[in-house]
C-alpha cells in the first residue's frame, strides 16, 4: 500500500527512489539511512521546516523576462546550473541574471497528505524505510 501512496500523492515527481532514475529533488532510495521514522514523518507533514541541505529553491529572473525556479547543482564565477523538478538542467550565464532569490520555503506543498489516512501515512513510511539497503 505504500508504493501506491507514494505514487497517489504524486512523490515520484519530485522524488527518485532508485540511483536509474532521474535526479529531481531529494533522493529517498536510502531515507531511511538519514532520517528516523519521527523525523521522516514530520519532514512529509511538514516540509517547509527543514529543507534538505543542497535543495533550497532559487528563483532567478533573466534580463529577456525568463525566470527559472530549481535547485542550484553547479556554479562558477560565470555560469549556475540549476536543476528543475523535472530534472532538466537549466546552464545560465550570470551576465544575464537581474535577481536572484532563495525561497524560505520548500517546493514541496505543504498539507500534501491531508486527504490521506493515518494507515495510508504508516504504510508510505513503511515503503521510504524499505528503499535503504
Amino acid at each position: 500500500m505504500g508504493e501506491a501512496v507514494f505514487l497517489r500523492a504524486s512523490c515520484q515527481m519530485c522524488h527518485a527512489v532508485s540511483q536509474e532514475q532521474d535526479p529531481k529533488g531529494p533522493y529517498l532510495g536510502n531515507i531511511a539511512n538519514t532520517y528516523r521514522r519521527e523525523d521522516l514523518a514530520k519532514a512529509i507533514l511538514m516540509p517547509g521546516d527543514t529543507i534538505a541541505q543542497g535543495f533550497a529553491t532559487h528563483v532567478i529572473e533573466l534580463d529577456d523576462g525568463e525566470e527559472v525556479t530549481g535547485f542550484v547543482v553547479q556554479e562558477s564565477g560565470d555560469q549556475v546550473i540549476l536543476r528543475d523538478v523535472l530534472s532538466r538542467a537549466h546552464t545560465l550565464d550570470k551576465e544575464k541574471i537581474l535577481s536572484r532569490k532563495v525561497l524560505e520555503t520548500s517546493m514541496m506543498p505543504e498539507g500534501l497528505m491531508a486527504s490521506f489516512s493515518i494507515r495510508e501515512m504508516a504504510s508510505l513510511l513503511d515503503y521510504l524505510e524499505q528503499l535503504a539497503p
